[in-house]
């Protein structure tokens, strides 16, 4: 899979995107303006949002602070809508008080081969307060076509970073998507430089 590269320095609601979409999980990125700490709240309900999750590298007992925030979600149920909100420092993202929809996918059957894809981010001065976002986009017309949602991961603080895209799922997410060496790997990185 080629790649092509952009950097995306845009912060605040605008930001929010939801990735690693999955029957049994989500995650939810965005970037500030400011080092803050961030969280969501989710639930099956609007009015109910009951679970509380932190940034992935956050720990049980400290709570970081960053520009580029990763939240994912427990285990939760397959073909399920969640509703949630963002708490970024002192503001709330609610989607103007509609909050924020993800409707988790129907578990599908034969999962497909475990691959990765992987890289470095260099000349930025902390890269484990970057975000590494990708989609496949159909590029020869083999296979899915159209573009994959969209995966993240986080880099170490040396730069490094490595992306699943073997179980992506296709823009419907009604089965997994379907790749060939011409395809192309898009990434946006989210970040603090």
């Amino acid at each position: 899979v080629s790649s092509n590269t952009e950097s995306s320095l845009d912060s605040g609601e605008d930001t929010v995107l939801i990735t690693n979409l999955t029957d049994v999980g989500f995650t939810v990125v965005w970037r500030t303006s400011q080092k803050v700490d961030g969280y969501i709240k989710y639930g099956t309900s609007k009015e109910s949002l009951t679970e509380e999750v932190w940034d992935v590298r956050d720990g049980l007992s400290s709570r970081g602070t960053y520009y580029a925030h990763s939240v994912e979600s427990d285990r939760v149920d397959p073909a399920t809508t969640y509703y949630f909100e963002i708490h970024s420092g002192e503001e709330i993202y609610d989607n103007n008080g509609q909050m924020y929809t993800v409707t988790t996918f129907e578990t599908l059957s034969s999962p497909p081969l475990f691959e990765t894809r992987s890289g470095e981010i260099q000349n930025a001065s902390t890269p484990g307060d970057w975000i590494v976002v990708a989609k496949i986009v159909d590029d020869d017309e083999a296979g899915t076509s159209g573009s994959s949602k969209y995966v993240s991961t986080i880099p170490d603080d040396n730069g490094n970073w490595i992306l699943t895209v073997g179980d992506i799922r296709s823009e419907d997410g009604s089965a997994y998507f379907s790749y060939s060496n011409s395809d192309i790997l898009s990434m946006y990185f989210l970040g603090d430089d």
